[in-house]
């Protein structure tokens, strides 16, 4: 596995005097954490304060450690005294990979998990730059380099590379060795290792990979405190995704009962996003297999859960979903009132991304059209401007948890849906 190499920087910090090395575990840079834990706990409590602030993380944190490398930071004595090589690897994880990037994922979320803007890019790109990170030989003990690995992980995801993400999330399992044979104390990260794994799996469409990583999932060696739960999230969820992305939706009713079940004995436990994911999953199923009236029944439980600004995209999925639900099962009055229900919903908000105005246009053309030829051409119409919208990185991010595109080929051309979803996926 390659890390990128930076010598001018390597050079740079053995020449500094703040360059602290803990001995025992080389895989630390004391000074460079400390004041990036201060600084994370600070930006932590601003998005706290204000959730929808805008926060410059990246360049904060970045010229922090240009400071600290360089020689310029403040510290008590010159020196790091008194600390465990335990708690400063504990202090280089929470920098470089809970911190870092949960910090990311709270201030700069969008409709999908990556970074666009070529300002956060090259920020993290900086952060990166640490030489600790570029080195496997300077992480002596597992812990080490499962954190180093995970990090690169989570790096490549947030970049949008999905096959150094996958390789690096393999490398992180393989690390933990036989799942049997895991220590207790490892089965909270190793279970954290899983979920990467199958999450790269799947949205790098390595599929025997996938399918390798759910049957770890389910086969979790522990059974006890908040596993059960935590293992049935998961694996529940990646089943789901998986068997909607190869359009076996059939199957996906038979193992609906056992989710279901599932769902009702966790549900309290389980976190809210987690919840209402489960629901478009379920609701997802039920549509594609022609099972409305239920389709209908989880995505409203979906909305009545998510009344404010929480997941609004997952919010308008649902709703556009319902629409299109009691369409095909032609309860025409039923959807002349959810059209002007979903119409409302969206004025209040004050903005309407182009994706949802297209798809509302058009349904609610297709609400009153009853010759055959012309509806089709209303599909066709509304296929090629979908088309065009979704070369907006920004309005493609729906896409991920529907197939819109399939759906309308199927009407077009008198197919299952199904069986259209099934022939894109080979």
């Amino acid at each position: 596995m390659e890390y990128k190499k930076h010598s001018a920087l390597e050079e740079s910090l053995q020449s500094s005097t703040s360059y602290t090395i803990v001995d025992s575990y080389k895989h630390c840079q004391a000074t460079v954490v400390l004041a990036f834990v201060r600084l994370l706990k600070e930006q932590a409590n601003r998005l706290r304060k204000n959730p929808r602030g805008k926060i410059s993380v990246f360049t904060t944190l970045a010229r922090t450690a240009g400071k600290s490398v360089a020689g310029g930071m403040p510290r008590k004595s010159g020196k790091i005294k008194n600390v465990s090589p335990s708690s400063v690897i504990n202090w280089y994880n929470y920098y470089c990979n809970n911190g870092c990037f949960q910090v990311i994922k709270k201030g700069k979320w969008r409709r999908r998990n990556i970074l666009r803007e070529e300002e956060d890019i090259a920020n993290l790109d900086l952060l990166m730059d640490d030489p600790m990170l570029n080195d496997e030989s300077l992480a002596l003990s597992k812990t080490a380099l499962i954190r180093l690995n995970s990090t690169w992980y989570f790096y490549h995801s947030l970049t949008g590379d999905k096959d150094k993400a996958f390789l690096f999330a393999r490398k992180v399992m393989e690390t933990y060795g036989n799942p049997s044979s895991v220590p207790s104390f490892y089965l909270g990260s190793y279970l954290g290792a899983v979920n990467n794994y199958c999450n790269a799996c799947y949205y790098g469409k390595k599929y025997p990979a996938f399918l390798e990583g759910l049957e770890r999932l389910k086969s979790f060696p522990s059974k006890q405190g908040q596993f059960p739960m935590r293992v049935f999230e998961r694996a529940a969820r990646f089943e789901l995704l998986y068997l909607i992305k190869m359009g076996e939706f059939e199957r996906g009713l038979e193992v609906l009962p056992e989710v279901l079940q599932g769902l009702k004995k966790h549900a309290k436990q389980m976190a809210r996003e987690s919840r209402i994911v489960m629901y478009i999953n379920i609701g997802h199923i039920y549509f594609a297999a022609g099972h409305h009236d239920e389709a209908i029944d989880w995505l409203n439980r979906l909305i009545d859960e998510s009344q404010d600004e929480f997941r609004i995209d997952l919010q308008i999925l649902a709703r556009i979903l319902i629409l299109m639900s009691y369409y095909e099962s032609g309860q025409d009055r039923l959807l002349e009132s959810v059209l002007r229900s979903t119409y409302r919903f969206m004025y209040n908000r004050q903005k309407l991304h182009q994706f949802e105005a297209v798809v509302l246009k058009y349904l609610k053309k297709l609400h009153y059209s009853i010759d055959r030829q012309h509806q089709i051409e209303l599909f066709t119409a509304l296929k090629e401007e979908l088309l065009e919208v979704m070369k907006n990185s920004a309005e493609a991010g729906i896409m991920e948890y529907f197939d819109f595109i399939s759906w309308l080929t199927s009407k077009i051309e008198g197919r299952g849906f199904g069986e259209v979803v099934r022939e894109q996926a080979r």
